[in-house]
């Protein structure tokens, strides 16, 4: 039988989420079996199919990750990748139907080829879904970050045609390694401002549709105000609404509600309590996994707001007593709700000392530090690092938040790929899954583009998992001591990695395996080879900023780090950084530049080569793989190069201020500001079509922010070198040395502004720099 443009697909009668499905593959038949694009296939999807809700348009690319199962055929098997052409005399085109079966599990289905009827046969309608994503999948070839990833059939080779389906064509998905799985969609900034077809909510659809193609149950569709609005398109395709670890029940923050109030519980408990009233009843008919705990307001303690609370015990006891009340509170509303509680930050500290209380039946969500490690976050200077690890030993169902992007202020990544290297990724979820955290992953996604790689090798991952492994604690026997350094857990993660792969191999070769794949599907067969070694380059140049595995610098690094340095010199440059003590220690503010300056100058080499082989490898690329590689790794790489060398020249500036060397300091401080500039201006060179815009709002790590401090140094530093009167720079740099003797008059055309003194500073001193 064939697929073709014209194969029809049976979804009378099945929920919205089922049709939009539905709609998605007959987009993509339109797409690969019709005239190759995207517009026009789903101009056709639109006229052919009965009523399915919205269908996307506008979009480029495809691209996705097999489902776990198993295939069986009495003609060749469907190969990996992009199929061939229908041969000819094939014969006629099938048509999709779906048929129920009660006794399959959630999210399980069968695929069955029988004559000209392709059939998906599931229990529920995660498995509908899942059933006809399989077949945009393995058999159109569309995988599933196709979007995200620029995907279309010419990345595979394949021309406009119909695809032969195998006669016996049969495949039975098995079930998923984590039992709920999804996305949390945080800070968003670079998708509120951006639009599809001048629609905002659009991108949003297709981050809903890339999650349930990578086999996502549930999503946290925004912060705040943005997760209100995004939830109801989320619930229309079928996922669960789970929730942010600092909103419980998904209630509006105390202090937004009411700002003129002291968000304390002693003296508001009354307007805390309707506050979760008013949002259950917002989510009514919405399947929500509820988050109950009592956090500050925002990503912090609630006993900043009331230092009442001042030993562990007594807000140990304050938050178990409000978590057990809004338990009562979901179940009263629904007796078959589920709720979690997010073990994070302060209240893993709670709970790790035996002061916090759970009730048994409430999942048990362990976080990660936004690194990787399974260890509790750094808040500001204090960095305890406990253990945050999934404890077999703990009553009820166990899971996981986990981030392939963060945003701290600090170090972490946003706006780039998380700089540490995959094998350990593997190794902790490994680990994860070996002591029963398999329960519920919530993954944070942030703007999905520049987290592509990790969101497809977690998703292997909570896919896949462990085989034929006993949920047994390994902790010991598998995690080295904290204080490792690189290298010092080869054995540990062989074991994993073996564990994880079900054969001989270790981790590297799954992470090796993933790659390839990856790069295969996105990038093409006749450049994967490259593309894979740009991204081990890529982990391979990530600085340290301390001993252990997972401290490594993201972009935040190289941009906040040198806005405090900056600040505190300017504040007070006889005293410390308190801002800094986390990476630099309680020293003078010199010694604490001196140590972000070491990172930085490593950095800035080992990117500036890695940049170098990135641009000398592109040439030999096709040109969609080029464009999608300059697009990703390799403008990832080039941000990396600049805002190091951003930071570097920043301390060089710091240090000639020291010395009231100020036109030395001020030169610096242009060149920084330059860098700054020129890792903004990469990323906007990497906006088009669908694109432009996607960055036009980067205002977390807001590299653009950093250029503008930089600004701010240079005018404080002409002040303390050319104040009151600015006339001898101008001078220095512009006058002849005759001109520059004579002072009859002290200048003879108007002040040169700070820019235009910087240009005339490189006339002179710039080829000196090279």
């Amino acid at each position: 039988m064939l697929l073709d443009v014209l194969t029809p697909i049976d979804v009378d009668g099945r929920s919205e989420a089922v049709r939009q499905a539905a709609a998605d593959l007959r987009r993509d038949l339109g797409v690969v079996c019709g005239r190759g694009d995207v517009a026009t296939a789903a101009a056709t999807a639109a006229t052919t199919m009965p009523a399915t809700g919205t269908t996307p348009t506008g979009t480029t690319a495809m691209t996705t990750t097999g489902t776990s199962g198993t295939s069986v055929s009495s003609a060749a098997p469907v190969p990996s990748g992009m199929p061939s052409a229908a041969a000819p005399g094939t014969d006629v085109t099938a048509r999709i139907e779906l048929a129920d079966d009660p006794t399959l599990g959630e999210g399980m289905y069968r695929v069955v080829a029988d004559r000209d009827v392709l059939r998906v046969i599931a229990g529920d309608d995660f498995g509908f879904i899942y059933g006809l994503y399989h077949i945009s999948r393995e058999l159109l070839g569309v995988p599933d970050l196709w979007f995200w990833m620029d995907w279309t059939p010419a990345v595979a080779g394949r021309k406009p045609g119909p695809v032969a389906v195998p006669d016996g064509y049969a495949f039975a998905s098995r079930p998923f390694a984590v039992a709920d799985r999804g996305w949390f969609v945080n800070d968003e900034v670079l998708l509120m401002g951006w639009q599809l077809d001048n629609d905002p909510d659009q991108p949003w659809e297709m981050v809903f549709e890339a999650l349930l193609r990578c086999g996502g149950t549930m999503v946290i569709p925004g912060t705040g105000n943005n997760s209100a609005h995004h939830a109801e398109a989320a619930s229309r395709r079928g996922l669960r609404i789970a929730q942010h670890h600092a909103e419980p029940l998904g209630a509006r923050l105390f202090s937004s509600a009411y700002p003129d109030l002291n968000p304390s519980w002693g003296e508001h408990k009354d307007l805390f309590i309707a506050l979760w009233e008013e949002s259950l009843e917002a989510h009514r008919g919405q399947h929500v996994i509820w988050n109950v705990g009592f956090r500050g307001q925002g990503d912090s303690a609630f006993w900043d707001s009331d230092p009442s609370y001042d030993t562990d015990e007594k807000r140990g006891a304050l938050m178990g007593e409000i978590i057990r009340i809004q338990r009562r509170m979901v179940l009263d509303h629904d007796p078959q709700a589920r709720t979690c509680v997010y073990l994070y930050g302060e209240t893993l500290e709670l709970y790790r000392k035996g002061v916090l209380d759970l009730p048994d039946d409430v999942i048990k969500i362990w976080s990660d530090n936004g690194y990787g490690r399974m260890v509790t976050r750094r808040q500001c200077n204090h960095n305890p690092r406990i253990d945050a690890m999934p404890n077999p030993a703990d009553r009820g169902a166990q899971g996981i938040y986990y981030h392939a992007s963060f945003y701290d202020l600090q170090a972490a990544n946003h706006i780039t790929t998380l700089p540490v290297r995959p094998e350990r990724i593997v190794h902790e979820l490994g680990e994860v899954l070996a002591r029963g955290g398999d329960a519920f992953w919530i993954v944070n996604s942030s703007n999905v583009k520049p987290h592509a790689y990790y969101l497809s090798l977690i998703a292997r991952l909570w896919r896949d998992g462990l085989s034929d492994i006993d949920v047994t604690d390994r902790r010991s026997s598998l995690i080295p001591a904290e204080s490792d350094e690189d290298g010092a857990e080869t054995e540990s993660l062989t074991t994993v990695g073996t564990l994880l792969a079900g054969t001989s191999g270790d981790a590297a070769t799954f992470v090796r395996s993933a790659t390839r794949t990856f790069a295969t599907e996105y990038y093409g067969e006749r450049d994967a080879a490259a593309v894979a070694d740009a991204y081990a380059g890529y982990f391979d140049a990530a600085v340290a900023y301390g001993d252990r595995w997972d401290e490594r610098a993201g972009e935040q690094y190289f941009n906040h780090c040198p806005r405090m340095l900056v600040t505190q010199f300017m504040r007070d440059r006889n005293a410390s950084c308190d801002d800094m003590r986390w990476a630099a220690g309680d020293v003078p503010l010199v010694e604490q530049i001196a140590v972000v300056d070491r990172i930085a100058a490593r950095g800035a080499a080992q990117y500036a080569a890695l940049d170098d082989r990135d641009t000398a490898a592109a040439t030999g690329m096709s040109p969609h793989a080029r464009r999608l590689f300059d697009d990703s790794i390799a403008l990832h790489t080039r941000v990396y190069r600049h805002c190091c060398e951003a930071t570097h020249l920043t301390c060089r500036a710091l240090w000639e201020g020291f010395a009231e060397d100020w036109q030395h300091a001020f030169f610096h401080a242009g060149l920084a500001r330059r860098e700054f500039r020129r890792a903004r201006e990469a990323m906007l060179a990497r906006e088009h079509g669908v694109w432009h815009g996607y960055y036009a709002n980067e205002c977390l790590t807001d590299i653009a922010q950093s250029a503008w401090v930089l600004s701010g140094l240079m005018a404080y530093l002409r002040t303390m070198g050319d104040g009151p009167h600015f006339f001898q720079w101008q001078r220095d740099f512009i006058y002849s040395r005759e001109e520059q003797k004579i002072k009859t008059l002290l200048n003879l055309e108007n002040h040169l502004t700070d820019d235009e003194i910087f240009d005339a500073m490189l006339v002179k001193w710039e080829d000196a720099e090279a």
